[in-house]
């Protein structure tokens, strides 16, 4: 169970552990259910288990020691190897652009194990999130539906790890492949029209000249407004 946690899940190892050890109590605990009320076996009540529990603390303590510093000194000597930075974003944008579909969202952002969705259009998810807490973007995976050069500005601006568009503009593949960003889309268009198909989006006429994430980010939120 740790190994699925951790390498399958890329949980962190302490959260991997803490996990198997609950699955390990959850087991022994139907397997006590079933001898009793199946095969009417006089076993201890599945109620003894958290007794059990409370007498086993000492060592499960240690395990939450012993476990990230056998580890850290294992990859120290090279006998297991680090986690591939470039496989755990791959892993939560894969996660990102899962909730994105089965939401049917305009933007997901994937962090730290948790998802947050928006059905606003444009840049305004980014935005507000963004103008909420500039952290919220920071080492995240995202997906979303459209990306142009202002959605890709403010995502390098958040700090985002990788990035999954349905839809992304050649400026916006630009600026996130030079800093660095996973990309992953499924078209790639020239630049992003307005919605009368027209003319270029505003808010990529806004940026069009600003190749500075911070200053991309206020001109944007002077347009907002």
């Amino acid at each position: 169970a740790a190994g699925v946690f951790y390498q399958r899940c890329r949980l962190p190892s302490l959260v991997s552990l803490l996990l198997a050890q609950l699955a390990g109590r959850l087991v022994k605990a139907l397997v006590l259910l079933v001898l009793t009320g199946v095969f009417g076996l006089h076993v201890p009540a599945p109620l003894t288990v958290l007794t059990a529990v409370g007498a086993g603390l000492p060592g499960l303590a240690l395990q939450w020691v012993a476990l990230p510093l056998l580890l850290a000194a294992l990859r120290r000597g090279h006998l297991i190897a680090a986690p591939d930075p470039r496989q755990t974003a791959q892993a939560a944008l894969e996660r990102a652009r899962a909730v994105w579909e089965r939401e049917e969202a305009s933007c997901v952002v994937y962090r730290q194990g948790k998802a947050k969705t928006s059905h606003l259009s444009g840049v305004r998810p980014l935005l507000g999130w963004l103008a909420e807490d500039a952290q919220a973007l920071r080492g995240a995976a995202v997906a979303d539906k459209v990306v142009g050069r202002a959605a890709a500005l403010l995502l390098v601006y958040g700090g985002v790890r990788a990035v999954y568009a349905a839809v992304i503009s050649e400026a916006a593949l630009a600026v996130l492949q030079k800093a660095g960003v996973a990309v992953r889309y499924g078209e790639c268009v020239p630049f992003i029209a307005n919605r009368d198909k027209t003319d270029m989006c505003p808010m990529e006429r806004r940026v069009q000249d600003i190749d500075d994430p911070a200053a991309a980010f206020e001109a944007l939120c002077t347009g907002a407004e």
